[in-house]
């Protein structure tokens, strides 16, 4: 009898404290996907392309993407605490040739964060650049001259 009350004794606060951690961990998780809809956001500017990076292989056994820096022109829905990002774009040669121009605007979507991001490999000229890093859902010109 006295070795059944310590054991229940011994048990009840590991119970006890095993129900409290348990909630705690699914109230991190319900704050996790409260910064994961924030995460997937989509973003919506005018961006001005400021160079073009050079050729790089094309996709189609191995899916690449390719990072341009762009200077954000217009927001228009979302928030870029910053002048310049930098965008992932994949497959950018699928836009056709001449597409990417300098000094021209885009009408860009973006997302801060995607599963599909983990697809690409990610061919990137501007490793020491301390912008944003936005992955690019769609991408269109924004008129037919490039701005001045």
């Amino acid at each position: 009898m006295r070795l059944a009350q310590l054991l229940f004794l011994g048990f009840f606060p590991l119970l006890f404290l095993n129900c409290f951690n348990s909630n705690r961990e699914n109230e991190s998780k319900k704050e996790l996907s409260k910064t994961e809809v924030k995460m997937d956001e989509l973003i919506r500017f005018i961006g001005c392309l400021l160079e073009v990076p050079p050729p790089t292989e094309r996709c189609g056994d191995n899916a690449i993407a390719v990072v341009f820096k762009f200077k954000v022109v217009q927001m228009l829905n979302g928030e870029i605490n910053s002048e310049y990002i930098l965008l992932i774009i994949p497959c950018p040669e699928l836009k056709g040739e001449n597409f990417f121009v300098k000094d021209q605007k885009y009408r860009i979507e973006a997302t801060r964060d995607s599963p599909e991001a983990k697809n690409y490999a990610v061919v990137n000229e501007y490793p020491n650049e301390n912008f944003p890093m936005l992955l690019a859902t769609q991408i269109e010109k924004e008129d037919n001259s490039p701005s001045k």
